[in-house]
């Protein structure tokens, strides 16, 4: 939303307990995982799947998986509260989105107040793009392999 007397954009905020109705997963590991449905993302979902099993992650079991839009925006910081958050990948979803107000890397992990980010393409871009797939298999080793 545009207001004639700001030079910027408001945007409207999720509830956290809306969000938290659309999580799929039981999130034993504390992963959260955010994807882009923009250009058919879900349709990418086994691709995912494959990413999570490289790290020894099941999605159902291991994380918590949030289908949304880039006009979706809410607090991950009161989301964190409600879950147990140790990690969060995100797949076309910018930080500003999420409430955080910070510069981040692509494919360049970096903690924040106990939580790791990972921001990332969009599933369908990183699928096409042999560059993207590695540089994400990169930071998820940092991540999650230790290496």
């Amino acid at each position: 939303m545009k207001n004639q007397f700001y030079d910027f954009t408001i945007f409207s905020i999720i509830e956290p307990s809306e969000v938290l109705k659309s999580i799929k997963g039981t999130n034993e590991k504390g992963l959260f995982i955010l994807l882009n449905t923009e250009n058919d993302a879900e349709q990418h979902l086994e691709l995912l799947k494959k990413i999570l099993g490289a790290i020894q992650y099941q999605l159902d079991q291991d994380a918590a998986l949030y289908l949304c839009t880039n006009k979706d925006a809410f607090k991950l910081i009161d989301l964190s509260k409600k879950l147990n958050i140790q990690q969060v990948l995100s797949f076309g979803i910018s930080p500003k989105k999420l409430g955080i107000h910070q510069h981040f890397e692509l494919y360049q992990p970096k903690k924040i107040n106990e939580i790791t980010f990972l921001f990332g393409h969009q599933l369908n871009d990183i699928a096409n793009q042999t560059t993207y797939k590695g540089a994400l298999w990169d930071a998820l080793q940092t991540m999650f392999l230790g290496k």
